[in-house]
């Protein structure tokens, strides 16, 4: 936002990062839905034993309250990184590095699913193969995900529970310079 508002010469209150959040708060404590299947996705690789995380550009105090509008919280646990956890955040790799680190993985070995453009480059800079995830409500289009360096694109994460895991691709190092 501030950058938006220096490129067009408009001030901005000190405290607009804080509004913004507070105002962001109150929406997902009213409006938020959890987007369909996924406590089911989730769950069901929990069970299966697959270690996850989050990497978030927003806030860690907006993620813990998504995480929780969605009752999806104790899948996490602690293993949630937020644009506070690191010195560049996404389209910089910063933000994947930690969160693998924090899942005891190694990024080649690991899979990111996404919604937009600069996650996905995010992903594929620390090495990570990418899912664009794609709903109809979507901001951002499959194409423009995929152009961003998915190696797929899914509508429903449900999806991810049909894949075996053999299907995943595995990244080399030259494809990580990919665009």
């Amino acid at each position: 936002l501030r950058l938006i508002a220096e490129e067009r010469g408009l001030g901005l209150p000190a405290d607009i990062e804080t509004v913004v959040e507070d105002i962001a708060l109150r929406l997902i404590s009213d409006e938020l839905r959890p987007i369909e299947g996924a406590g089911e996705v989730v769950g069901a690789l929990a069970m299966r034993g697959v270690r996850l995380a989050v990497a978030s550009n927003s806030s860690r105090r907006l993620v813990r309250q998504m995480l929780g509008a969605a009752r999806l919280s104790s899948a996490f646990g602690e293993r949630i990184v937020t644009c506070e956890d690191v010195a560049a955040p996404k389209p910089a790799p910063d933000i994947y590095r930690l969160a693998v680190s924090l899942l005891s993985a190694r990024p080649e070995d690991s899979l990111a699913v996404e919604d937009s453009p600069v996650g996905v480059t995010a992903a594929r800079r620390s090495g990570m193969a990418v899912v664009g995830f794609c709903p109809p409500s979507a901001t951002f289009s499959g194409h423009e995900l995929l152009r961003a360096g998915a190696f797929a694109v899914i509508p429903d994460l449900r999806e991810l529970l049909r894949w075996p895991r053999a299907s995943i691709p595995v990244m080399t190092s030259s494809e990580e310079q990919a665009p």
